[in-house]
């Protein structure tokens, strides 16, 4: 197979020059299988579509592929087309452009959503794309135009401005005077025909820091954001099957890095600075691809956000104008992101640094049998996405020990302002996953499951959401541990199998919020979980361990008589704060085998119950004062003969008390008498039997000694007494149940 180089077809790469047409022909000229290689140190400038052929590769050894500076005009005559044929555009200077290069054509009002939209829509800033926006649903042709003909003021180019890519449109685009012509490409093509395709080893530049995203002037809603599509200006495009980038760094790209639509495509050691899009997407909307694809060891630092300072306008100014300060030139959001039926994704010891989020299979359905593992993200608006749109379900979705720092919110489910929640994701499993400030919510996730790992707080908020959200859903696990929240867990509506066993220490408010649960909940478990209030000020002083504000609560349930069927079972609870431990206003709930650790100084009580509520509250055990050891200390006093006469003069020797022992008289009694032995039995201070033993041999119960032979044997009905002094532990206080 033959290997052509760029500088034997013309290729100057002194990052000036135009080497588009030299590179082109030295593709034709290596053929299929054949290898094109760059001269090392240079830089190559491209500003058109250069076209690979099957198994070809392309070798950068060590030079820089840069893209041709944007040129831009504006239409002087407006025009409507949804021909297939050539279309003239009226410009007002057209000597930026060359025939054979690609142009778009841009509408001057696209405005990202402000964060007030985003509230009241559930729509995320920034989020839309072109033809969802309410005020110009057809802000952007998402075409790339071969230029055939200029002129001074006129570029005829290739027409069909009715895309397909909005089929579900009707009428004409009308692009009037002011609209903006500018140069859009995509670089690197690999067509479905031109499989096993390879490109490695050099520097990919842009040359823009995201030049497609400028703010224009201000209005009531917000600062205008100009965006376009990510059709437009993506740098490589592969739709075959088994192609393979590797070692490259890519450098100020206007849009998308890497777009996937074949099958079995790796993308491998790679770094991408400053992506206005996706630095890598898969897709399998062309082609049905996108499968079974692999992204290895790859690094993201900056991409998909809104950087608004042009034109001196700083991302603070923009911000206390009301103005979105983020968004998404991007088909998807994440910086790694995958759409529309790809299947078995891999992510693996990857990284995204100051991007929108770590990965995100959005808006398109049946996203299945993904694999997230040993990622990190750090400073990301959003931790992930996990959702679909339509009644399809994306689902078999695995995070195994990824780690997020300072990334927000991860939202699994989808809110939109028409359909409230679509269909959430279904068997995704969280394991090992660390969460450092970040967030999580649930819409409708059916079969999730968070195992191990935390989700920490460095310095919870007094006041704030919950650290887990759920909303609806259905056979959902919490097995995790949260370290630092205002409130840990929230649910409400309907929940059809939901068990939470998980460790909570330095929360604010409530580890476990089930109040707002729709009745027709059910099979609502909180067990086995560990829980400690009372290391954090509301003033979030990291080093204090004051109590909080008083009010905490291990567990909330029920509204006003209604609520689900929820069973609180074996928890412990550890309770150095005024609250109360389970705070029941409603339904119908089971709490039983609990054991509840209190300081008698700020315990409120235990449990509240409301009128109205259905409770069972059995087998409790509540200890008080858990700052201290229990200190269990036990004492014998002189045996007592039961017919009035002098008693056996044996010893209780080697006594001790276990550290929950029951405080109070316990009582040895001798129920059969022989010479130098006998046997006995011990009774606890609430008349429940410990145990019985041999006198001379040890005795282990909640209380431990062995009782000695004397001078004197034991007869029958000689009692001790063994007092057993330290903190007071109770079974099922008695308490006032009423409001």
């Amino acid at each position: 197979m033959s290997e052509v180089r760029v500088d034997d077809h013309g290729g100057v790469g002194d990052g000036t020059t135009i080497d588009s047409d030299a590179v082109q022909a030295a593709v034709n000229a290596a053929g299929e299988g054949g290898t094109i290689k760059f001269t090392g140190g240079k830089t190559y400038v491209i500003d058109t579509r250069i076209f690979l052929q099957a198994y070809q590769k392309v070798d950068y050894n060590g030079a820089t592929i840069k893209r041709a500076p944007q040129a831009k005009a504006t239409l002087t005559a407006a025009f409507n087309d949804d021909s297939s044929g050539d279309v003239t555009l009226q410009v007002d200077d057209a000597s930026g452009f060359r025939v054979g290069s690609y142009l778009t054509v841009v509408l001057p009002t696209r405005r990202q959503r402000t964060v007030a939209e985003e509230t009241s829509t559930g729509l995320g800033a920034g989020q839309v794309t072109p033809n969802e926006d309410a005020e110009n649903p057809y802000a952007a042709d998402v075409v790339q135009h071969r230029i055939v003909g200029i002129t001074a003021t006129s570029i005829t180019v290739t027409g069909n401005f009715f895309s397909a890519n909005f089929s579900s449109r009707t009428g004409v685009v009308e692009f009037p005077i002011g609209a903006e012509v500018l140069t859009a490409f995509t670089m690197w093509m690999m067509n479905s025909d031109d499989p096993g395709c390879e490109i490695f080893g050099g520097v990919h530049d842009g040359s823009t820091e995201a030049h497609d995203l400028d703010a224009s002037g201000s209005t009531a809603g917000g600062y205008q954001v100009r965006g376009r599509r990510w059709e437009t200006t993506d740098e490589m495009r592969c739709f075959g099957d088994s192609c393979y980038f590797h070692d490259l760094e890519f450098v100020n790209l206007p849009s998308d890095g890497i777009i996937v639509g074949g099958n079995g495509t790796v993308v491998e050691r790679c770094k991408f600075t400053n992506v206005g899009g996706n630095p890598t997407h898969f897709s399998g909307g062309n082609t049905g691809g996108g499968d079974d694809c692999r992204i290895d060891l790859c690094h993201v630092y900056g991409a998909n956000r809104v950087w608004i300072e042009h034109d001196g306008l700083t991302a603070a100014d923009a911000a206390s104008a009301g103005a979105v300060v983020r968004g998404t030139v991007g088909h998807e959001n994440g910086a790694y992101a995958w759409s529309l039926w790809c299947e078995r994704v891999h992510l693996t010891n990857c990284y995204a640094e100051d991007a929108m989020c770590l990965f995100s299979p959005l808006y398109d359905p049946l996203n299945d049998e993904a694999t997230i593992s040993l990622c990190t993200g750090r400073n990301l608006i959003f931790g992930f996405f996990l959702y679909s749109a339509g009644s399809t379900q994306g689902k078999d979705v695995i995070l195994d020990r990824v780690r997020l720092y300072d990334c927000g919110l991860c939202r699994i489910g989808r809110l939109t302002a028409n359909a409230p929640y679509q269909q959430g994701q279904i068997r995704t499993t969280l394991l090992g996953c660390e969460l450092v400030n970040t967030k999580i919510a649930l819409h409708y996730a059916h079969d999730f499951k968070m195992i191990g790992g935390r989700i920490r707080h460095d310095a919870p908020a007094a006041t704030g959401s919950a650290v887990v959200t759920i909303i609806g859903g259905s056979n959902i696990e919490i097995r995790t541990h949260v370290d630092g929240a205002n409130s840990g867990l929230y649910a409400s509506g309907a929940v059809d199998g939901l068990t939470i066993a998980s460790r909570w220490s330095r929360i604010h408010s409530y580890a476990i919020n089930l109040s707002d649960l729709d009745v027709a909940s059910r099979r609502v478990y909180v067990m086995g979980n560990e829980a400690k209030f009372g290391e954090y000020l509301a003033t979030d002083d990291a080093t204090s361990t004051t109590a909080p504000a008083a009010g905490v609560n291990f567990l909330r349930a029920g509204t006003g008589g209604g609520g689900a069927i929820i069973i609180a079972e074996c928890n412990h609870v550890r309770m150095e704060a005024a609250g109360i431990v389970f705070y029941i206003h409603g339904g119908e709930v089971k709490i039983r085998n609990n054991t509840i650790e209190t300081n008698p100084a700020t315990f409120t009580r235990p449990v509240r119950f409301y009128a109205g509520t259905s409770a069972a509250f059995v087998d409790n055990w509540i200890t008080y004062d858990p700052k201290d050891d229990p200190g269990r200390g036990a004492s014998a006093g002189a045996a007592i003969s039961q017919a009035g006469g002098t008693p056996g003069n044996g010893t209780v020797v080697s006594l001790s008390a276990d550290a929950l022992a029951l405080t109070g008289t316990y009582w040895i009694f001798i129920n059969s008498a022989s010479t130098n032995a006998g046997r006995f039995v011990v009774f606890r201070p609430d008349g429940v039997l410990d145990g019985a033993g041999v006198v001379g041999l040890a005795y282990n119960g909640m209380i431990n000694f062995t009782l000695s032979d004397g001078s004197t044997d034991f007869t029958i009905g000689d009692r001790i007494p063994i007092t057993v002094t330290g903190n007071a532990i109770e079974r099922n206080r008695t308490m006032t149940w009423a409001a």
